[in-house]
């Protein structure tokens, strides 16, 4: 019997060590419609806690090839379309004329040369272009085009290798989960284990991560892009950006999801929000704003509204969240500005988590 109670010994050591790595590690889960920055937080996530490879950036090189690529046939053909339907000025030069029309011809699998880069910069500099690219709320396009189309030249060459900014704007739409587990060291309460699980924000992925096993889950990041009150879905071009934000997060609450958990949400792309707000009323997105009392280009005003918005979701739902409801405004692509935050938040966490295993 020894060899039983050696062995039972054995079991009860590997569930006291389980146990022991479980309080210590503490699970989020980022949720939010596309395009709101979720995966360029887990890019900065891995960056601020060194797990990030050369390996992980150079391989966006041919992806970063191709987007610009795509990125200025859609120009092209939205400077004609814009033209046409709603009289814009985005019709390039008539010497580029031809030009426009031999990028609209390319199909993939693209090649970026030294010549067709060359094509590229002579349409990128037409005013028609950049008009195009300034209209960009009455299509679709992501907000990293001019990023890109402005690097050509080094983007074209066979020796490019992508730097860290790069990596960080180049859109890959991430579908189906992904799973980030970073170490920090939280103050005086030691080193910590936090997985971030990505799920894709698009409609048909929702379905998926509404299913998700959210007993393990501690806390819920839900990111917004709170620049886009302007633009319209990805999906249907239809409706407002953060109109939908709010929609979905009304819906999560409504399913009970967040019951017993922190949720943060994050007012995503807020340098691009501050500016915007100044030429771009927020009523674009809410015409109940109180004009009559507040300034719908203020922009803590604006932000104190949205921020009550998303406090209502909670009415009459009867959800207990295990701290009050927080928010924070971000830009993801500022490291340090990611670090800060996830400095404040993971203290409250891990501070929450001791109180919950009775520790403090």
């Amino acid at each position: 019997g020894t060899n039983l109670s050696h062995y039972s010994k054995n079991i009860d050591h590997k569930m006291a060590q389980y146990e022991a790595r479980n309080k210590r590690t503490i699970r989020i889960l980022l949720l939010g419609p596309g395009d709101s920055g979720k995966t360029t937080i887990v890019k900065q996530m891995k960056k601020i806690h060194e797990t990030l490879t050369q390996e992980d950036i150079q391989v966006m090189g041919p992806y970063i090839q191709d987007a610009v690529i795509v990125y200025i046939k859609k120009l092209c053909l939205k400077s004609q379309e814009l033209h046409d339907k709603e009289e814009a000025k985005t019709e390039v030069e008539q010497k580029n004329e031809m030009l426009r029309q031999e990028i609209l011809n390319l199909h993939a699998p693209y090649a970026l040369t030294d010549e067709l880069a060359k094509k590229i910069h002579t349409l990128w500099m037409d005013p028609g272009i950049k008009e195009t690219l300034r209209l960009r709320a009455r299509y679709q396009i992501h907000d990293n085009v001019g990023y890109f189309l402005n690097k050509i030249h080094e983007i074209c060459r066979d020796d490019y290798e992508p730097n860290f900014e790069d990596f960080l704007r180049i859109r890959t739409r991430s579908t189906g989960f992904q799973m980030e587990k970073v170490q920090a060291n939280i103050d005086q309460f030691g080193e910590y284990l936090f997985e971030f699980t990505d799920v894709g924000g698009q409609r048909s992925e929702r379905k998926k991560w509404m299913k998700i096993v959210v007993d393990q889950i501690q806390a819920v990041l839900y990111v917004v892009a709170i620049s886009e009150y302007d633009l319209k879905c990805f999906e249907d071009n239809n409706t407002n950006r953060l109109v939908e934000a709010l929609n979905l997060f009304k819906e999560i609450v409504g399913g009970k999801f967040f019951n017993g958990k922190s949720v943060l949400v994050f007012f995503n792309k807020y340098d691009l929000f501050k500016e915007k707000i100044k030429e771009i009323p927020i009523t674009e997105a809410f015409p109940d704003f109180p004009v009559d009392k507040s300034d719908p280009h203020d922009e803590n005003q604006v932000v104190k509204y949205i921020a009550s918005k998303f406090l209502q979701c909670f009415d009459g739902k009867n959800i207990k969240l295990a701290t009050p409801l927080h928010i924070h405004r971000t830009s993801a692509l500022d490291t340090n500005n990611i670090q800060k935050v996830f400095r404040d938040i993971t203290l409250d966490l891990v501070k929450l988590n001791l109180k919950e295993c009775g520790m403090i």
